[in-house]
């Protein structure tokens, strides 16, 4: 479509919004979109999203609010992907106020998302059921930066 038409392109990257759009927010934007939504919520999202979003919100978090987290998921059950679901259509509902309030602009979000792609499609993971994270030791790479050895 960028290439046929130009117009539909933006008009579309204006409005679509997708999970891994909060990768491309900046971090003061970032924290209050995930200090926004209750405890369990934001517990049950961490639990479910990707691992490369649910490290980068926890690195991106101030070290204190990062390990209470860390700590909190290390003993949560885990998430349903209809809850994970949930949760993060009302992450992206918030997002989607931030950006009629003028705090983000989506299509630069897109635009910055889309420069990052390779070329050939990237896939969304999606959480599995009932995902334990107290089950197997976490990565490295999962613990927030203050943690790492």
């Amino acid at each position: 479509i960028q290439s046929a038409n130009i117009a539909a392109a933006k008009a579309i990257k204006a409005k679509l919004l997708s999970i891994e759009s909060i990768a491309y927010i900046k971090d003061g934007i970032l924290l209050e979109l995930v200090m926004g939504i209750g405890r369990e919520e934001l517990l049950s999202l961490l639990s479910g999203m990707p691992a490369h979003l649910r490290n980068m919100v926890l690195n991106r978090a101030p070290r204190e609010l990062a390990e209470s987290w860390y700590e909190e998921l290390q003993a949560f059950a885990g998430v349903e992907p209809k809850v994970f679901e949930e949760v993060s259509q009302k992450l992206i509902q918030r997002l989607r106020s931030f950006a009629a309030q003028g705090a983000v602009n989506i299509l630069t979000i897109n635009d910055q998302m889309f420069n990052m792609m390779p070329s050939s499609s990237a896939s969304l993971q999606r959480p599995l059921p009932n995902t334990q994270l107290n089950q197997a030791p976490v990565p490295q790479a999962m613990m927030p930066k203050s943690f790492a050895a």
